[in-house]
């Protein structure tokens, strides 16, 4: 998880608040001092996988100047699945407010999951923890409506 914060007092943008744990899933929060008009407030961001340049995400949104003032106010989040684990995702972020706009950029490198188990290898051609055991295959039993391994 992480926060992506758009400050309107300076026109920027900052990331925060990065855990391992659910780094899937961006906030997005809107961040303005009390003398700042909001009024035809929005942004818009896409996450590309690199280096290959999938988008895995792409998100506008434009909220009207009746939102509340709170610092910081969550905007909403976006959860992406299918980035790789050891590779870099591009954050491409656009704000506008007031007919003015302003943009960057951040690459962020996605970790591996926690592992589950201390003997588990990690598998880097597949991107997953491995057990040192293959997983049993398990069938179906109508009659019994069970499980079984074969």
């Amino acid at each position: 998880m992480m926060d992506l914060i758009i400050d309107l007092d300076n026109h920027s943008f900052s990331v925060d608040n990065i855990k391992q744990e659910n780094f899937n899933v961006v906030n997005f929060y809107r961040k303005a001092s009390q003398d700042i008009e909001i009024k035809k407030f929005g942004f818009k961001v896409s996450v590309i996988q690199l280096p290959y340049g999938d988008e895995l995400v792409h998100l506008y949104t434009e909220n009207d100047s009746s939102d509340p003032k709170e610092n910081p106010f969550l905007l909403g989040k976006v959860e992406f699945y299918n980035a790789d684990p050891e590779s870099s995702v591009m954050f491409n972020v656009v704000a506008f407010n007031k007919r003015e706009s302003f943009e960057d950029s951040f690459e962020i490198k996605i970790p591996k999951p926690p592992k589950p188990y201390p003997s588990w290898v990690w598998n880097s051609e597949v991107n997953v923890w491995e057990s040192p055991v293959p997983k049993p295959v398990l069938i179906w039993d109508e009659d019994s409506q069970t499980w079984n391994l074969p």
